[in-house]
């Protein structure tokens, strides 16, 4: 592989690893004393998700082909709706919860905050996974069994999107009112 492309790899995986990196941080529930860490995560967030849906936009770059068209439409459904739910249930939720101060419950309207980001969240990681799915196949067509690993670990990362957000999979899904509400194994308080 020659460093042009050792370089264009590196680019288009940072934004993934990351939101690894920043995923491994994600406290379990919004409480007040995690809230701060939860509120800055999730700026950081909103400058890193629309770089993945880039970098898949990435691989399709100079294209006009229906392929092409249906990875940037995609993308771009990924991006402002994944954004649009970090805002909500990340940042605001955050937020409104610091708010709130240590002695008091988590005021209902984080529920609401988070019932409305997971609604757009949901789309996002629906349009996340079609222009996943959508380069994937298109790179397995073009080259081969080259691209079949890479293409498979990224529908992986798109199918785990369907039950969590940037923290660890919990391979189902449950919508509680008291974390972020995208996934959670267990049910708290």
């Amino acid at each position: 592989m020659t460093r042009s492309r050792y370089l264009r790899v590196i680019v288009f995986a940072s934004p993934g690893v990351a939101l690894a990196v920043l995923g491994a941080t994600h406290p379990a529930q919004l409480t007040y004393t995690s809230s701060a860490h939860w509120t800055v995560m999730h700026v950081i967030g909103l400058f890193v998700f629309p770089l993945v849906g880039a970098a898949l936009v990435g691989l399709v770059w100079g294209r006009r082909d229906p392929v092409a068209v249906g990875v940037g439409v995609a993308a771009y459904l990924y991006a402002t709706a994944y954004s649009a739910l970090d805002l909500i249930a990340g940042v605001a939720a955050g937020f409104v919860t610091y708010q709130a101060g240590p002695d008091a419950r988590q005021p209902a309207a984080v529920g609401d905050l988070f019932d409305v980001g997971n609604q757009l969240g949901e789309l996002g990681v629906w349009a996340f996974l079609t222009a996943a799915a959508l380069v994937s196949v298109d790179q397995v067509r073009r080259h081969r069994i080259r691209a079949l690993a890479p293409a498979l670990l990224l529908v992986g990362a798109g199918i785990s999107f369907l039950d969590s957000h940037i923290y660890p999979w919990s391979g189902h899904r449950s919508r509680d009112r008291s974390g972020d509400g995208m996934v959670r194994g267990t049910v708290r308080p």
